[in-house]
């Protein structure tokens, strides 16, 4: 699991909020306990805690953080072997790219304020070349990311 930086300990970890939608989908939880759309949330400014806590998050050798621009950020983690064969049988993936869960954030300003929308997918890379990608965000993962979003400082949303 990705540990936290110290200059970020008023955040609750968003580890298990990035982990929690695949668990669900590795261990064949039944289709009804995921929901497809994502977490948001608004700010009053541009979300800079939250952007370097998801950062943070990202810093471990099995994970990776991209930001192609200021609006938009993933944290890529490979998971544990059993986790990771499973998803690579389950969707005939192939063994040499592994599957990643991805945890991405999208900010777009509306008005003054700054709407976050989260979404948690898991890529599964095929022996085709292809890509399978397995949305689904569980209730409790989004119960978590509000969690996040509200020490974070943001205001409540939709």
């Amino acid at each position: 699991m990705c540990p936290q930086r110290d200059s970020h300990r008023s955040i609750p970890s968003i580890s298990g909020a990035i982990l929690i939608p695949f668990v669900v989908v590795i261990s064949g939880c039944a289709p009804q306990d995921i929901e497809n759309d994502s977490a948001s949330a608004r700010f009053a400014s541009y979300p800079t805690v939250l952007m370097n806590a998801v950062e943070d998050v990202c810093d471990d050798p099995a994970s990776s953080f991209h930001q192609p621009n200021r609006n938009i950020a993933e944290c890529r983690i490979y998971l544990p072997p059993q986790e990771t064969a499973a998803l690579i049988l389950h969707f005939d993936g192939s063994p040499e790219r592994l599957p990643q869960v991805v945890m991405r954030f999208e900010i777009k300003q509306e008005g003054g304020d700054y709407i976050v929308s989260a979404q948690g997918y898991a890529e599964v890379p095929q022996k085709s070349g292809a890509v399978v990608r397995i949305n689904g965000m569980t209730s409790s993962a989004k119960r978590k990311l509000q969690e996040v979003y509200k020490a974070a400082g943001a205001k409540p949303y939709g």
